[in-house]
């Protein structure tokens, strides 16, 4: 294991859950750096993260089906893949949430998939290939569930 550096990067900082994880790093005296498909849009944390706009994806690319099918095929789940409207998607994202307490999958999030956000139109600069690294971790995506309300906003119990 590194060293702490003291600084976090954050995706998805325009959401919900990032949003908040990110104000809440600040306010504990981290650096804090953000990631973004929406790199025109006013950013919430302007002049309080890194400002920097790069291109991080790469090697290879794939599109979100194919992203769905590697992770499923190396954790060797059978799950089938349903391709469903998004407000069908948003509904059962809510219903799961209050099922594990948590915050799942947001309509901004859906809405950046579905305009395809995740590709990039750049060449790449990143040089670790996904199908690689998830090669490497496939034994430990996913297990156990990592509640992300229970891990950036719920102080334990010994600290309050």
């Amino acid at each position: 294991m590194s060293a702490d550096t003291g600084l976090d990067l954050v995706t998805g900082a325009f959401s919900y859950t990032g949003s908040r994880i990110a104000a809440r790093l600040l306010d504990s005296g981290r650096e804090v750096r953000t990631l973004t498909f929406h790199p025109d849009r006013p950013h919430p944390l302007r002049g309080l993260a890194g400002d920097a706009i790069v291109d991080g994806a790469g090697p290879e690319t794939m599109s979100f089906d194919e992203l769905v099918r590697a992770i499923r095929g190396a954790v060797g789940a059978r799950s089938p893949i349903l391709h469903l409207p998004p407000a069908v998607i948003s509904a059962a994202s809510r219903a799961l949430g209050l099922l594990v307490h948590d915050v799942v999958l947001t309509p901004q999030e859906i809405g950046g998939l579905s305009a395809g956000l995740l590709i990039s139109h750049d060449p790449p600069l990143g040089q670790i290939a996904f199908s690689d690294w998830l090669a490497e971790h496939s034994n430990s995506i996913g297990s156990p569930y990592a509640n992300e309300l229970q891990r950036h906003f719920v102080m334990p119990a010994a600290a309050q």
